[in-house]
């Protein structure tokens, strides 16, 4: 640990562990939105999410370029959901993604997916950017 920064705390209370699932982050559009990172799952075992898109979020997820063009339709619902999943704030209905630009879905949609941690900025999605330790590990130097 650095000198400059403070002894770790555990999280006190579960209500504030609950809150830090929600993050700010900047978009390639440059807005900013709040995103909370969705359990698929979760999602998936409760039939929450259309189980027709199963395949396709294990395709999406582990990043399988070889795609069929029903698969692309099927893509192109699956970001629909799962963008509507991840963005708290502003709330969003399936038909609102659709007007969206498609290099927010794409980010939003490799942030849910876990395939990326940094938003537009190059921020760390729970700020981990901030800690000297994150940013030694990372071999990124603060102002990067």
């Amino acid at each position: 640990m650095s000198t400059n920064e403070a002894p770790k705390k555990a999280t006190n209370t579960l209500a504030a562990w609950k809150k830090a699932k929600v993050h700010t982050i900047t978009l390639a559009s440059g807005a900013v939105v709040e995103i909370q990172i969705p359990n698929l799952p979760e999602l998936v075992s409760a039939g929450e999410f259309p189980n027709h898109l199963v395949e396709v979020a294990i395709n999406v997820a582990s990043g399988d370029t070889k795609v069929t063009p029903e698969e692309i339709k099927s893509q192109a619902e699956f970001y629909r959901n799962l963008v509507t999943r991840t963005v708290v704030s502003p709330e969003l209905t399936l038909d609102d993604v659709k007007d969206l630009p498609f290099e927010d879905i794409e980010l939003l949609s490799s942030i849910a997916t876990r395939q990326r941690d940094v938003d537009a900025l190059g921020l760390h999605i729970a700020g981990l950017d901030k800690s000297e330790e994150w940013r030694r590990f990372r071999g990124v130097e603060y102002g990067d």
